[in-house]
């Protein structure tokens, strides 16, 4: 089997300001969660996540510090998911965000996934929250889902287009 090579990823313009702008008691992530009909089974939505990350490496990183700057690299495998706590939004400690800098939850039907400010805007992670449900719903179900409305395709590489720093582009 052939070894995949971790990508890192220069922080995009935006992003530069969360890492240096850290302070214990700043809430460094954002949530967005959607409510099924029915409880999650927790199998299906790891074994959910796990295919859903591999669509958005942009996104499946954790945060590393080099000599001058601060930079992402590319998870080798999706996090644990976990219970949903009383608290959510919860400030992400920087050492877990050096392991993931996102976090998926559940609690009875929700799904909830918080992302630290860095890797992605409210229009990026509703596309991964979208996606992943997407994912759940087809393994839970056993239906194919068409990828439209935000509904990215899993099985597909994701584009340059995705991967790049579209500050300077649309400045």
């Amino acid at each position: 089997m052939k070894e995949h090579k971790l990508r890192w990823i220069r922080l995009d313009n935006a992003a530069k300001i969360y890492p240096a702008a850290r302070r214990r008691k700043w809430i460094n992530v954002f949530r967005l969660s959607a409510t099924l009909k029915e409880p999650i089974d927790t199998k299906i939505l790891q074994s959910a996540l796990d295919v859903t990350v591999k669509r958005f490496p942009s996104m499946a990183v954790r945060l590393r510090r080099g000599m001058f700057w601060y930079y992402l690299e590319e998870i080798p495998k999706a996090p644990d998911i976990k219970p949903d706590t009383c608290y959510p939004t919860s400030r992400m400690l920087f050492s877990d965000i050096r392991k993931c800098a996102f976090r998926v939850l559940y609690y009875e039907n929700r799904i909830a996934v918080e992302y630290f400010h860095a890797i992605t805007d409210g229009n990026g992670g509703l596309i991964f929250l979208k996606t992943l449900v997407a994912e759940y719903l087809s393994q839970k179900h056993r239906i194919t889902l068409k990828n439209c409305s935000g509904v990215l395709d899993r099985a597909e590489e994701p584009t340059d287009d995705e991967l790049e720093d579209s500050f300077l582009k649309y400045d």
